[in-house]
C-alpha cells in the first residue's frame, strides 16, 4: 500500500460521504451495563452461598417428658426457654425460612429426679441446605420433681353481681367440692386455692353454667405450667332467689270461728319465704292451716305447734308456727242426750238390709250460752249415711254419725267431737 498516496480530493461537500455519529450504539451500551450490575446485585444478594441470618426467640422444645413421667417425675422449671439461631446459605432459602421452622429441642431421657439445676444440650435440627453457623445457648437449665396430687378446695370470685331487685344469689353449687391437681411436687406447693370467676351478667334466675378454673398462690397470682393436669373447667349452678313476707292464713274447715268470736294468736304471724323468683312471684306460697272446729278445741280452745306446708322449691324463715285459738268468754260447751229414735240412716241402696240399736246418745255442742241453753234434745238428729255400704257388707261396721241441728240458733251452735253408731247387716 502506497502510504504516501494523497486522500481523495471532493471538488463538493454533496460528493463527500455522511459522517457516522458518535453515540450511536450508547444505549446498548448502558443496557449490558445495567444487565451486568443486575445480574451482580443477584448473585450477591439471593444465590450467595455465604449469606447469614439470625433467628431469634425459637422456643426450646423438651423432649423425653413422657419417658420421665413414666418414673413419676416431671418437669419443675424450665420449659419455655428461647435461644436465638444463625444459619448460613442461599439467601433465597433463608429469605423464605421462618422462626417456626427451625426445631430446637432439649432431651430429657435418663435424668433423674431432684431439685438441683440441670444442664441440657440444646440440639437444632437444621433445616435442608442450611447449615448452623452458631446458636446463642448450647445448655439450657432444667430442674426436675416428682409427680404427686393435692386436693384444692374451689372457691368463687364474683364479678358483675347485680341483679333485678329483690333478688339475690344463695349458696352456689359447684360439680364437685374439691379440684384433684397432680404435678411437680414443687409447683403443687404454692397453690393456695382453685378459683372460679363468675359474671352475673344478664343472669335472672337459678343458672347452670360451665367457668374456668384458675389456680392462685397465696398472693392471688395465677399458677400455669404445661405439666400441671387438671379439670380446667366446673359446671356450677349459681340459685337465684327472690324473698317475699307472706301472712300465715288460717282456714276454718267450718267456717265457725274467726277474728270477730276467738281470739287468735300465732307467732310468729309473717314468714321470710325464699325462692326462684317465677315461683315467688306466682304467690300462694304457704298453704293456709286447716283447723277443724269440731276436733281441734279442748276447753274453748286450741292450741297446737304446726309445721307450715309450703309450694316445692322454697325455704322458709320459720318451718313451725305456734297457734293459740281461743274462743270468746261468752262461749261455752253443753252435753245434750239424744233420742235413739233420732238416729236416721239417708242414702241406703235398695235390698240392703241393716239395723242399730236405738239407744240415747250424748253428743256436745258449742256455742254462746244464751244459744246453746236454747237448743232442745228434739233439735238434733243424728244421721248415718248409708250409701257407701252394699250387699257385700256383713257383720257390724261403725259408722260415723253427722249431727244435724234443726233449730233458729242453728247458725250459732257447733256439734264439738266425733260419734259412732255400731250398724249391723243382714238383719
Amino acid at each position: 500500500m502506497d502510504i504516501n498516496r494523497k486522500k481523495k480530493q471532493y471538488n463538493s461537500e454533496d460528493e463527500r460521504p455522511p459522517k457516522q455519529p458518535f453515540h450511536g450504539d450508547l444505549p446498548i451500551k448502558i443496557l449490558c451495563v445495567l444487565a451486568a450490575f443486575c445480574l451482580w446485585v443477584y448473585v450477591m444478594q439471593v444465590e450467595s452461598p455465604e449469606y447469614e441470618q439470625v433467628f431469634t426467640n425459637i422456643t426450646v422444645m423438651l423432649d423425653g417428658v413422657d419417658e420421665l413421667n413414666k418414673n413419676g417425675i416431671t418437669v419443675f422449671s424450665g420449659d419455655g426457654q428461647v435461644v436465638d439461631v444463625t444459619l448460613s446459605g442461599k439467601k433465597s432459602i433463608l429469605s423464605k425460612l421462618t422462626k417456626d421452622e427451625i426445631v430446637v429441642t432439649a432431651d430429657l431421657s435418663g435424668l433423674e429426679a431432684n431439685a438441683q439445676r440441670t444442664s441440657c444440650k440444646v440440639i437444632v435440627d437444621v433445616p435442608a441446605e442450611c447449615r448452623l453457623v452458631s446458636i446463642s445457648q448450647e445448655y439450657i437449665p432444667v430442674y426436675l420433681d416428682e409427680i404427686t396430687t393435692v386436693n384444692v378446695e374451689l372457691t368463687e370470685d364474683r364479678g358483675n353481681t347485680r341483679l333485678p331487685d329483690g333478688c339475690e344469689t344463695g349458696l352456689i353449687q359447684f360439680q364437685y367440692d374439691q379440684l384433684s391437681v397432680t404435678g411437680p411436687r414443687k409447683t403443687l406447693e404454692k397453690i393456695a386455692k382453685a378459683v372460679v370467676e363468675i359474671d352475673l351478667t344478664g343472669v335472672s334466675k337459678t343458672t347452670t353454667m360451665t367457668k374456668k378454673v384458675i389456680l392462685v398462690d397465696k398472693a392471688g397470682l395465677e399458677i400455669t405450667s404445661p405439666y400441671l393436669e387438671f379439670k380446667s373447667e366446673v359446671t356450677l349452678t349459681v340459685p337465684v332467689l327472690k324473698t317475699a313476707t307472706v301472712p300465715v292464713e288460717i282456714d276454718f274447715i267450718y267456717d265457725y270461728f274467726s277474728g270477730d268470736n276467738a281470739e287468735i294468736t300465732l307467732t310468729p304471724a309473717f314468714i321470710d319465704v325464699t325462692g326462684d323468683p317465677s315461683v315467688i312471684d306466682a304467690g300462694k306460697l304457704i298453704e293456709p292451716i286447716e283447723i277443724n272446729e269440731k276436733m281441734d278445741f279442748y276447753n274453748m280452745a286450741c292450741q297446737r305447734t304446726i309445721l307450715l306446708e309450703t309450694v316445692p322449691g322454697v325455704t322458709l324463715s320459720s318451718s313451725y308456727v305456734e297457734l293459740l285459738i281461743e274462743a270468746d268468754p261468752t262461749y261455752k260447751t253443753r252435753e245434750i242426750t239424744v233420742p235413739g229414735a233420732n238416729i236416721k240412716d239417708t242414702g241406703g241402696k235398695t235390698g240392703v238390709k241393716y239395723s242399730w240399736e236405738e239407744n240415747p246418745m250424748t253428743v256436745t255442742i258449742m256455742g254462746p250460752i244464751d244459744a246453746i241453753s236454747q237448743i232442745a234434745p228434739e233439735d238434733i238428729t243424728i244421721k248415718l249415711d248409708m250409701s257407701p255400704y252394699d250387699d257385700s257388707n256383713t257383720g257390724s261396721i261403725r259408722v260415723r254419725g253427722q249431727i244435724d241441728i234443726d233449730s233458729e240458733y242453728e247458725e250459732q251452735v257447733i256439734d264439738v267431737g266425733v260419734y259412732y253408731v255400731t250398724v249391723t247387716f243382714g238383719e
